[in-house]
């Protein structure tokens, strides 16, 4: 389980950053360099998260915001973005989540193709463990269980949970 290390105080973050969270974009509020005050602050990382940097401290923007609106630091819970999209810091897009609802929210294949049996293998996991699996003939049959099943164990965290639904309806 990841281990957060906690956030600065609150007063400090509220003196450092404006939010907005209909944007989700920070603004600094205080520099070395009045330059750079009111001007949009952090960067894009590699793998796509923003990162705010505040007394030569990284702090992941996703988790500065969720503390400025709620004021309860995330500690050891995730804070997840519920489109996926990682630079999406609108606070109407983060969510709190355990790190098996958040890994339960990723798009993945779910089936392989098994040569030696001829078959398609659907595997859900939940908390690293597998929870369900079947065997198909036909690859639709495997995609189709794998989003019902993936959707039923993991209820709203599911990326195919909207799917399922606007199917039923």
């Amino acid at each position: 389980m990841a281990k957060f290390k906690p956030l600065p105080p609150l007063a400090e973050l509220q003196q450092a950053f404006d939010y907005d969270p209909e944007t989700g974009i920070f603004l600094r509020k205080q520099s070395r360099m009045s330059t750079f005050i009111g001007m949009v602050a952090g960067g894009q990382t590699a793998n796509g998260y923003i990162t705010l940097s505040l007394k030569n401290k990284r702090l992941l923007a996703h988790r500065v915001a969720w503390y400025l609106i709620t004021e309860k630091d995330p500690l050891d819970m995730d804070v997840e973005h519920e489109n996926q999209i990682r630079n999406n810091n609108r606070f109407s897009n983060l969510r709190l989540a355990t790190r098996s609802q958040n890994l339960g929210n990723v798009n993945r294949k779910g089936y392989y193709f098994n040569k030696t049996k001829k078959l398609f293998v659907v595997r859900v996991y939940k908390n690293r463990k597998c929870v369900y699996r079947c065997l198909f003939k036909r690859e639709e049959d495997a995609r189709a269980a794998y989003v019902k099943k993936h959707a039923e164990i993991h209820g709203e965290f599911s990326p195919y949970c909207a799917t399922l639904t606007e199917s039923n309806t």
